[in-house]
């Protein structure tokens, strides 16, 4: 796993998860309501498959911006907290 764009992948991966389920929620409603429209129609092989690539690519591009701009800052910010004068240890 040398190659650089797998360990970018691996280092966004929890920000892909967490996409993931924006995306393919949004998706499912999409092609519902598209099959709603369209009784008895059932789209192409290469409809679907372009569908799935965006989704894809649409994922890890927004996975990669809330990375950068969401996950890394608030692990910035909770590092600099010191939890345990907020939580009073003795």
């Amino acid at each position: 796993m040398r190659w650089p764009m797998a360990q970018y992948l691996g280092e966004i991966s929890y920000s892909i998860y967490m996409m993931q389920g924006l995306w393919l929620s949004l998706y499912w409603m999409g092609l519902d309501s598209w099959l709603v429209d369209r009784p008895g129609v059932i789209p192409g092989t290469w409809t679907l498959i372009s569908l799935v690539m965006s989704l894809l690519f649409v994922n890890i591009v927004s996975a990669a911006w809330s990375y950068h701009n969401i996950e890394i800052p608030f692990q910035q910010k909770l590092r600099r907290i010191n939890f345990k004068r907020l939580i009073h240890f003795q």
